[in-house]
């Protein structure tokens, strides 16, 4: 049991630590160590593994956020894929999809489209 403790805070304080460092992708597997170990001891509806898991899926979307390119607001056009030669705003970022930016055309129904099929319009 000592052990896996020590693991747990090991593991927090370095996802902790690279996130607050500006390294949010390599932050991401030790709060999920963190989050796994915290779940298997105290249980999953303790308040320690609630506030871990609630680190580990923000340190999880700060990652998705530190490798796309876009956000919320510019002017896209699609250079490939469905929906090539459509342009139009980004409404929303999708950052558990594969596509994630759901893209509003002047007009028509918004789509959505992936970091590599997009530029700036």
């Amino acid at each position: 049991m000592r052990c896996s403790r020590k693991i747990r805070v090991e593991q927090l304080a370095l996802g902790r630590a690279l996130l607050a460092s500006g390294k949010p992708v390599e932050a991401v597997e030790p709060m999920r160590k963190a989050f796994v170990f915290s779940d298997r001891m105290p249980g999953l509806t303790h308040d320690e593994t609630l506030r871990i898991k609630a680190e580990w899926e923000h340190t999880r979307n700060e990652a998705v956020l530190a490798k796309l390119r876009f956000r919320v607001g510019d002017c896209l056009v699609v250079k490939d894929g469905p929906h090539a030669g459509k342009s139009g705003t980004v409404e929303r970022l999708l950052l558990n999809h594969l596509h994630a930016y759901l893209i509003q055309p002047a007009e028509g129904d918004a789509f959505q489209a992936s970091d590599v099929q997009v530029e700036r319009a």
